[in-house]
């Protein structure tokens, strides 16, 4: 069943398991990809799609630099925001080697939340998995 947001199935009775749909996007490229959560939202997998296929293990060594750059991204990404987040949502990251940070040294992240950013996340959608 699919929901608008994560916190929804917090309130239901029955969930098994509830899955993200999500995208990112970088300079043209797109990766499909989908937050595996358990029944009280905390993230257990991320898989991604391939040839209209879900896999937990991107062929990294194959893959192009903004394709590792983006896998990089998911890997690291605060999430957390699409749990409070409806479908449609957008999170917005930079790297350090795109745009440094004007922050002190012990702030800084190699990926970090920027409006402005070039690495762009979506949620497509929210679906649960009842008893």
């Amino acid at each position: 069943m699919e929901i608008n947001n994560i916190l929804d199935a917090l309130m239901m009775d029955g969930v098994e398991e509830i899955v993200q749909y999500c995208n990112c996007t970088y300079e043209g490229e797109t990766l499909e990809f989908r937050l595996i959560n358990d029944d009280i939202g905390v993230i257990d997998e991320i898989e991604y799609k391939v040839e209209d296929e879900w896999i937990m293990d991107y062929d990294i060594e194959n893959a192009n630099d903004n394709v590792k750059l983006i896998i990089d991204a998911i890997e690291k990404a605060p999430f957390e925001v699409f749990h409070k987040s409806d479908v449609g949502a957008k999170l917005k990251l930079n790297h350090e080697s795109i745009k440094p940070q004007n922050i002190p040294n012990h702030l800084k992240t190699e990926f970090y939340v920027d409006e402005n950013g070039p690495i762009e996340f979506t949620l497509e959608k929210n679906v649960i998995q009842l008893d």
